[in-house]
């Protein structure tokens, strides 16, 4: 299994960082641009795919509570390819 190098390890901090405070400002069009272009995230509520329902999805999720998104201590495995 290949190690990220440093850079690609602080750009995919950078990138859960960009999810978390774009979806704890209802900003759905940063959150949308977190995901591929095709891409999906599903949850108990449903699952939406795309930029366009990604982005619906973002601009109406306000947290309840003024709770945070945290995701840390991430573990970065990569493969040959």
């Amino acid at each position: 299994m290949a190690t990220p190098s440093p850079d690609d390890h602080f750009a995919i901090e950078r990138l859960y960082a960009r999810y978390n405070h774009a979806i704890q400002m209802a900003d759905g069009v940063v959150w949308a641009a977190c995901f591929s272009e095709d891409g999906r995230f599903s949850n108990r509520g449903g699952s939406r795919q795309g930029a366009a329902e990604l982005a619906a999805y973002a601009n109406a999720s306000l947290p309840a509570d003024n709770a945070r998104y945290w995701i840390n201590n991430l573990v970065l495995e990569g493969t040959e390819e």
